[in-house]
């Protein structure tokens, strides 16, 4: 199959547009460190669940529409966790951590599935704008006789 200059062209800005596609897609990505991140906050917000229902009771039996002042005289402010709780924590977080990775790779390809899905509708456009405008100059050319 021969192409011709501008298909050529469209090959070589397809593969200019697929490293500006993988290289957004690096810096986009999450690591591990996102992994260990959403298993923290899972453990910690269930160790934190009691204090947080509390205060959203409080809230509650202030009527509907409390104010401001009323809010941070509900709030059960952040207390430093005890030896026992920190333990239960780090336990909790190793527990959670494989679950949160697994998660983490479906993630991945999910995100990689929609930069490349970017890239190809990105490259198909440009293949199309090109087609449409050779037709419309071919259109214009006179037939020699």
């Amino acid at each position: 199959m021969k192409l011709n200059g501008w298909q050529r062209l469209w090959v070589v800005l397809s593969a200019v547009w697929l490293a500006f596609t993988l290289v957004g897609f690096s810096k986009e990505v999450p690591g591990d460190q996102s992994a260990r991140r959403n298993a923290e906050a899972q453990a910690t917000s269930e160790l934190r669940a009691p204090d947080q229902k509390r205060a959203l009771d409080c809230i509650l039996e202030r009527g509907p529409l409390p104010n401001y002042d009323e809010h941070v005289a509900c709030e059960i402010k952040s207390r430093d966790l005890t030896p026992a709780e920190q333990r239960s924590l780090q336990q909790r977080i190793a527990e959670l951590l494989p679950e949160a990775k697994s998660a983490l790779r479906g993630t991945q390809v999910q995100m990689l599935a929609a930069f490349l899905g970017l890239w190809l509708v990105g490259i198909l456009l440009l293949y199309g704008l090109g087609w449409i405008a050779a037709w419309v100059v071919r259109g214009f050319k006179q037939k020699a006789n």
